[in-house]
């Protein structure tokens, strides 16, 4: 196991910040667009003729599609963590660490989520599709299927990462030496 030097910054933990901050702000700004400028899509859905054999994916489109600025207002909140997340995670301070490692835990969780009702409604619309919708929905699910797992990975060597005992020891240094500064002052 390498020893780092006392006062030393991992690099990775470095970019690893700085990835969550700039996907934060990111993020953060295009759900809260996205939340101004949708429509109620719910009601546009309640008034749409029901398509033959599609009614259970009628009424999860309709529920999700009803309550979208609710979505998107938990994924503001969300990704402002993330926002939170870099800069304590940029400050080596010990709540940015637990703060990026809960918030890497609950995406995988959420992107595992994800991946079921998505394999659920492709199961659904693919019996009802014509021959030349479903090469491109097979497609669509494995391109899916592919980021969805690779999010989920980036996720999981972010806590592995901030897991280690070097991360952890460089996290209860900085807090260590803060704490000595406070009480010298």
């Amino acid at each position: 196991m390498k020893e780092s030097m006392p006062g030393s910054r991992s690099t990775s933990v470095t970019v690893i910040a700085w990835g969550m901050l700039v996907y934060g702000i990111l993020l953060t700004t295009l759900m809260g667009f996205f939340y101004l400028i949708l429509p109620d899509l719910g009601e546009l859905m309640r008034g749409a003729e029901p398509v033959p054999d599609m009614e259970r994916i009628a009424a999860i489109l309709t529920w999700l599609l009803g309550n979208m600025h609710v979505m998107l207002l938990v994924s503001v909140f969300l990704y402002l963590l993330h926002v939170g997340a870099g800069i304590g995670l940029l400050q080596r301070a010990e709540w940015g660490r637990l703060l990026a490692v809960g918030i890497s835990l609950l995406m995988i969780f959420a992107s595992l989520i994800n991946l079921s009702v998505g394999a659920y409604l492709y199961r659904e619309i693919y019996h009802v599709m014509d021959d030349s919708m479903r090469s491109f929905t097979i497609s669509t699910s494995v391109s899916t299927v592919v980021m969805t797992l690779l999010w989920t990975g980036l996720y999981a060597y972010i806590v592995y990462k901030l897991t280690r005992p070097e991360i952890r020891e460089e996290y209860e240094s900085t807090t260590h030496r803060g704490m000595e500064k406070e009480l010298r002052d």
